[in-house]
């Protein structure tokens, strides 16, 4: 049933005043179809009522009700016709319809420092600063959700090089949004911290700073800071400004840093131009005391970077510094820890600087879905291109310590390359794991030195070892390689290696898939798969050990704590000089149960002594099945397994299985 569309027979429907008095609804019918109407039920009261027609009348609002004032910039301050939760309606910041406006409401009570953007205090003298700070009552920002960079008055291009906008400065505005959002009463800092600070209380909205599509230009490093979450769309653009060059666009304060989040930006830094390439990098996150406080450590913990793409860096794209391992400090105070790094692409332009950069400690990282390369090169398979002589990646420890780097760092499905010397160096670092990942175009793909616990897996190497097939490489013939290990233990596991061109000669001349340096490596390497047969060579996973005395630490102080043996650490294959001249009692290897060792004897026979496997009371943990000693001839092998039992203080055995 529709009411108001049929033929009135007395007054005229669209003068009703619904909003007036009760309404009823009397329903009479006809039948027949004549003139003859009988009541149908009792007449209705209306209890809703036509939405528009309600809304002409209930939702009016008399003009002029709400004031209006065309800018932030210029009028906002000026305008002293307050009154306590007044509303006024902003045009624009700088110019109408900018993105800066919106709705201010007076809060006579209000002392918060006048910042540009959320609070604003009237002023009659000057229209671009707030007057006498002791005084209270501000204009506040009414607005909801993410807090607009406009509202501060971050400007675009062209807008930011134009008169007269053109002398105010783009990145001391984003900072303070961003000092707005951290808020300078942290609890972590200062003398007097304020349990509750006061950007988290019911009046805020959002703490996260969004920035619309458009061409940002920053002229001076910005300080990110914790909680704050800076949010752009798939077509916001940072630009170093012209004529401006730093060290690098984004920087940390000291102290912690934490639940910092920052996503979905283009960042340019300029080394590209043809006039004036910058020098600048990206990020640097360098961790250090707050003063002499060091009780709260530094750098960025449980932080998140997603969506993220640089371009043009002559610095390095991201810098992660953490404390070094030296007398009287502990790094780990000064970790770069529980990150996550999602969808990070970064172009480096300088073969001086790296895309990413670990220094120092670091914590528990991971790298997903992230890109490090150089610039594409085309055509590299019939076109000579000098191979570019930098590294994409970097990870190592200065200090003078053992090694205190890359405790649980991770790359998943990551790539690297681009016609560079190297993927990835890794020096002096630990537990490093680089999984499911595309390395491509490289001399040498991972160089490792005095490393420990990395494993590279299920990745994919294309023309990785001296550019493979392509042209215009820089080390000599046969010095390329995919895996270059020095004084490190490494698992290598699932791989796959291929070249573009199989049929290139290139292949037959010394190009390794690992090369071993040193007689001080442990590398595990197993389940591989080549596209050719001549890429899986490998040098140096069987190692040279002599005979000599060795720690049986479980009988310390006693005439039996050094015995003549084998020290192996996890090496599985070696081929054993005589050494000492004494026969082999003890084998000290860090393999687990049911792996197993294989031993040569090169320059001469070796003889293994058996431990007593009731009683053993001596140092000696081989068991050889029965006879007290075995000699193994001179160019024979034997392999032995380790075995867990408990033989006195005795707590494993290396048994022998087989001699060949």
């Amino acid at each position: 049933m529709r009411i108001g569309e049929g033929t009135a027979s007395t007054g005229t429907f669209n003068t009703i005043p619904w909003d007036s008095a009760a309404k009823y609804l009397k329903l009479s019918q006809d039948i027949t179809n004549g003139a003859t109407f009988v009541t149908v039920g009792q007449p209705t009261q209306l209890v809703s009522v036509p939405y528009a027609l309600y809304a002409k009348n209930a939702l009016h609002v008399p003009a002029n009700s709400i004031e209006t004032v065309k800018t932030v910039y210029e009028d906002l301050r000026l305008y002293t016709d307050v009154a306590p939760n007044k509303v006024l309606y902003v045009k624009g910041y700088y110019k109408e319809a900018d993105g800066g406006g919106g709705f201010f409401m007076y809060k006579e009570n209000e002392d918060m420092p006048d910042n540009g953007g959320i609070y604003i205090q009237p002023n009659n003298a000057n229209a671009h600063q707030g007057g006498d700070a002791t005084l209270k009552g501000r204009w506040v920002r009414q607005y909801d959700g993410y807090i607009n960079a406009m509202y501060f008055g971050i400007m675009k291009y062209p807008d930011v090089y134009t008169a007269p906008y053109n002398t105010i400065s783009n990145s001391s505005r984003i900072q303070t949004a961003i000092n707005y959002i951290a808020d300078s009463h942290n609890p972590n800092s200062g003398s007097n911290p304020d349990p509750a600070p006061p950007h988290y209380s019911q009046q805020r909205g959002a703490l996260a700073l969004y920035f619309p599509a458009g061409h940002y230009y920053i002229d001076q490093p910005i300080i990110l800071k914790s909680e704050v979450h800076l949010i752009g769309e798939q077509g916001t653009l940072f630009e170093v400004a012209y004529g401006k060059d730093y060290p690098f666009m984004f920087e940390i304060p000291a102290g912690p840093v934490t639940r910092l989040c920052v996503e979905n930006l283009q960042i340019d830094l300029g080394g590209e131009r043809k006039d004036n390439p910058t020098t600048a990098g990206g990020f640097h996150f360098g961790a250090r005391f707050e003063g002499d406080d060091t009780r709260f450590g530094g750098g960025i913990w449980g932080c998140s970077f997603k969506n993220i793409r640089i371009t043009s860096a002559n610095g390095h794209g991201i810098w992660l510094e953490g404390g070094e391992h030296s007398p009287g400090n502990n790094p780990g105070a000064l970790d770069n820890q529980y990150l996550l790094f999602e969808r990070v692409w970064i172009i480096r332009t300088s073969a001086n600087a790296n895309c990413l950069k670990i220094t120092g400690a670091i914590n528990t990282t991971t790298f997903l879905q992230c890109n490090f390369e150089i610039p594409y090169v085309y055509n590299t398979d019939t076109i000579v291109t000098p191979v570019e002589l930098g590294t994409n990646i970097l990870i190592t420890a200065v200090g003078d310590y053992p090694p205190v780097n890359g405790a649980v760092v991770s790359f998943i499905n990551c790539a690297t390359g681009g016609h560079v010397l190297c993927g990835f160096k890794i020096v002096n670092a630990e537990n490093v794991t680089i999984d499911n990942c595309w390395i491509e175009d490289t001399e040498i793909a991972i160089d490792i030195q005095n490393s420990e616990g990395i494993n590279i897996l299920n990745s994919r190497f294309v023309n990785a070892a001296g550019i493979g097939s392509l042209l215009g490489a820089a080390l000599p013939q046969g010095q390329g390689k995919c895996i270059s290990v020095l004084d490190s233990h490494v698992s290598i596991e699932r791989n796959f290696v291929q070249i573009t061109d199989p049929d290139n000669v290139k292949l037959t001349e010394g190009e390794l898939f690992i090369m071993g340096i040193g007689n001080k490596n442990v590398i595990n390497s197993r389940n591989n798969c080549f596209h050719d047969i001549r890429q899986s060579e490998t040098f140096g996973i069987t190692e040279y050990e002599e005979i000599k005395n060795i720690w049986a630490w479980n009988y310390l102080g006693t005439a039996n704590e050094w015995k003549s043996g084998l020290e192996l650490s996890a090496k599985k294959v070696v081929l054993v000089n005589k050494g000492t001249d004494k026969p082999i009692d003890r084998i000290n290897s860090t393999i687990n149960s049911g792996e197993t060792i294989f031993i040569r004897a090169e320059e001469s026979d070796i003889i293994f002594n058996a431990w007593n496997p009731v009683n053993e009371l001596t140092g000696r943990n081989i068991y050889l099945g029965g006879p007290a000693s075995v000699t193994l001839q001179q160019g024979h092998a034997a392999m032995f397994m380790k075995l867990d039992g408990v033989n006195n203080k005795e707590r494993c055995v290396y048994q022998l299985v087989s001699i060949y």
